[in-house]
């Protein structure tokens, strides 16, 4: 996935992909340029409507195209969120 962000604090991203329904991820900042060139002006018009109520936008759910589409020598550093393991059924 490709979302546009009021802003890349892991704390906040963590709340926004879990209200998602997303416990799990590793995620990667992008230069907004890079995003932008991939993707096009829409990425313009979906980051100047982030507000309070919703600052993050998806741009983009389909992972092939993503990974075609940015260049991972352009990736920073991960951010890592792993859920707490849930107990496994009992018997």
């Amino acid at each position: 996935m490709v979302a546009v962000l009021d802003e890349a604090d892991h704390p906040r991203l963590r709340q926004e992909l879990a209200r998602r329904g997303f416990d799990s991820y590793v995620a990667w900042c992008v230069p907004y340029d890079d995003v932008r060139c991939a993707y096009g002006s829409d990425v313009d018009t979906l980051a100047a409507i982030l507000d309070a109520e919703r600052p993050m936008r998806v741009v983009d759910f389909d992972g092939r195209r993503v990974f075609r589409r940015l260049h991972l020598s352009r990736l920073e550093d991960p951010l890592v969120c792993d859920a707490p393991p849930s107990d496994p059924p009992s018997r």
